[in-house]
C-alpha cells in the first residue's frame, strides 16, 4: 500500500506542476492578447480619426451597356431560330 501512496503522491505533485505550468502560460497568453487587442484599438481610432479625404475609395466600373448586349442576344435568337426554322 505504501508503494501505491508514493505514487499518488509523485503524480500529485506532477500533475500539480503541470497544472501551475499550464496555468501561466495561459495567464500570459491572455496578457499577450490583450495588448495586441489594445493596440488594434488604438490603430483603429486612429485611422477614424484620420480625414475621410486620405482615403478615397476606387471608381465604379463603366456601366454594362445593356442595349448592345439585348442586341446582340436579338440577332442570336434570330440566326438560330432560322436556321431552326428552315430544318422543319
Amino acid at each position: 500500500i505504501n508503494f501505491f501512496k508514493k505514487g499518488m503522491e509523485l503524480v500529485s505533485k506532477k500533475m500539480d506542476s503541470f497544472l501551475s505550468s499550464v496555468s501561466s502560460m495561459n495567464q500570459s497568453i491572455e496578457s499577450q492578447l490583450e495588448v495586441e487587442a489594445e493596440v488594434m484599438r488604438s490603430s483603429q481610432r486612429e485611422l477614424l480619426s484620420v480625414d475621410d479625404t486620405v482615403y478615397m475609395p476606387d471608381h465604379d466600373q463603366v456601366p454594362v451597356n445593356r442595349a448592345l448586349i439585348q442586341k446582340a442576344g436579338y440577332l442570336n435568337i434570330r440566326k438560330y431560330g432560322s436556321l431552326c426554322i428552315c430544318r422543319i
